[in-house]
């Protein structure tokens, strides 16, 4: 009868042999049912930017760059089939070379205040002093509290 490595390697210590002298080969054994193998290598059916359609997903960015930026930015290459990642910002410093379907727009100081306050001002049909309060107002909160553009978002259009 043929010995597995384990039970050679119980047998040649019950005989006390210094441990050192144990030689431990390992053995061969068939694949694991729980990994699949490799997929076959198959050409991308999808082409490198889709003939017609195309959606922009806009993103504001306010105060310094989070730390996870890089990778997003990395990440969003694997979409560019389909997909422009539009990042507003206001004179930030982004150094990361990044794809062409990330797109960086610097609107300058203010700027998103600007582009939300003038949309709203536009939806609400406010007259020039109610708009220009509410530009005001907006470029003092979002200054204060950079994550409240979150809750503006819907204006984004």
């Amino acid at each position: 009868a043929e010995l597995s490595p384990i039970s050679n390697i119980q047998i040649q210590m019950s005989h006390q042999i210094p441990f050192s002298q144990i030689e431990m080969t390992p053995a061969s054994s068939p694949p694991s049912p729980l990994r699949a193998p490799p997929p076959p290598e198959v050409p991308p059916d999808c082409p490198s930017r889709h003939p017609e359609y195309r959606l922009a997903m806009l993103l504001p960015l306010l105060g310094t760059p989070p730390s996870y930026l890089p990778y997003f930015i990395a990440s969003a290459r694997g979409s560019a089939p389909l997909i422009d990642w539009l990042i507003f910002h206001e004179r930030q410093a982004i150094p990361w070379e990044r794809p062409v379907n990330v797109k960086l727009i610097d609107l300058g100081v203010g700027g998103l205040a600007e582009l939300v306050g003038i949309k709203l001002g536009e939806q609400l049909a406010l007259p020039l002093r109610n708009a220009t309060m509410l530009l005001r107002s907006l470029r003092i909160i979002f200054e204060r509290t950079p994550r409240s553009i979150l809750e503006y978002k819907p204006a984004f259009g």
